[in-house]
């Protein structure tokens, strides 16, 4: 320890050096210490970032197949939009007007009717349907229908 000539400044000099003498001894002892390390807390950091990780693949593995999909549906819905422009063109062309009177003449083998050809038939009177008799030869199954098919027609009347 220094001594000081001056009173006032002696006591004081010497409490900061005994007092830094302490801290410097104790500070050496503590290097002397072994250092302890948190395993533990850097053993659940590490998990946790792992935990991340695996979230952020999984998340990535789930966004590329939904695009996947998104893709193929997609595709599938501009398919059924061609088919349906298509559809709707073979629509208009079968309900066309000439197309009907074309397909009526040439594959049907129907023709237009003069003035002479139409018949009318005034059902305005109270007429009433009556069935032909059975034939004799028929068989009785046969009959049974006929008179079945009979019956409901007249009720119709």
């Amino acid at each position: 320890m220094t001594a000081y000539a001056y009173k006032d400044n002696t006591a004081v000099q010497v409490n900061k050096e005994a007092v830094s003498s302490r801290q410097i001894r104790s500070i050496q002892g503590r290097k002397t210490e072994k250092a302890k390390v948190p395993y533990v807390k850097y053993g659940m950091i590490a998990v946790c970032v792992f935990a991340v990780l695996a979230a952020i693949v999984f998340f990535n593995m789930q966004s590329a197949e939904l695009a996947a999909q998104n893709g193929k549906l997609k595709a599938e819905l501009t398919e059924l939009k061609d088919q349906e422009q298509f559809l709707n063109a073979k629509k208009e062309r079968m309900y066309n007007l000439t197309f009907v009177e074309d397909y009526a003449k040439n594959v049907l083998g129907m023709v237009k009717l003069d003035r002479a050809d139409i018949n009318y038939v005034d059902l305005s009177g109270e007429e009433r349907v009556s069935a032909a008799a059975p034939e004799t030869n028929d068989s009785q199954v046969l009959a049974g229908i006929t008179r079945t098919f009979n019956v409901v027609l007249e009720y119709l009347n």
